[in-house]
């Protein structure tokens, strides 16, 4: 599979980012100058799959184009998954905010895992996002709306998606 460059234009978000994992990138890009992994993109639906963080650092640094490998996303080896955010600290303000928007909170063991994570890391606490389907990553990210940031988690076949490519080649 060969890397392709594709103009940020043409490329489909769906979920938010977060800021402080876009800023440790921003200056390592910076300092390096270079895109070194390139972004996993549908290529039916221009659908970003992974590297959210390594886009919006590419368009922050004038990019114009980034490098992408193009999956076909309806391949059965690509599977979606899901990640845990794993919360330490006081939750009882986190709690009082959910409840004041009208939301209800459960307290449920169900996640193996998390469960250990919660005890083992001394984490305070553990949220369960709910499950997106394949259709449902491509329906958000064409209508330009976006899930919280790691709703979702993409286990692709092995892929070299490790490369050298200077910042000045893709402005």
């Amino acid at each position: 599979m060969e890397i392709e460059f594709i103009e940020i234009e043409k490329l489909n978000t769906h979920e938010r980012i977060v800021p402080s994992v876009l800023n440790r990138l921003l200056i390592k890009m910076e300092r390096e100058k270079k895109f070194s992994v390139a972004i996993i993109v549908d290529a039916n639906t221009m659908t970003i799959l992974d590297g959210h963080h390594r886009f919006e650092a590419a368009k922050r640094l004038g990019c114009k184009k980034v490098p992408c490998l193009l999956v076909d996303y309806n391949d059965p080896e690509i599977k979606l998954g899901q990640w845990f955010p794993v919360i330490y600290g006081d939750i009882g303000k986190i709690v009082e905010i959910l409840e004041k928007n009208g939301m209800t909170v459960r307290y449920e063991k169900t996640l193996k895992k998390a469960y250990w994570l919660l005890y083992s890391e001394k984490a305070d606490a553990i949220l369960v996002p709910k499950r997106v389907t394949k259709e449902e990553v491509v329906k958000t990210a064409r209508k330009g709306e976006l899930y919280p940031p790691k709703t979702t988690r993409h286990m692709l076949p092995k892929l070299n998606k490790f490369i050298d490519v200077p910042l000045d080649e893709l402005v």
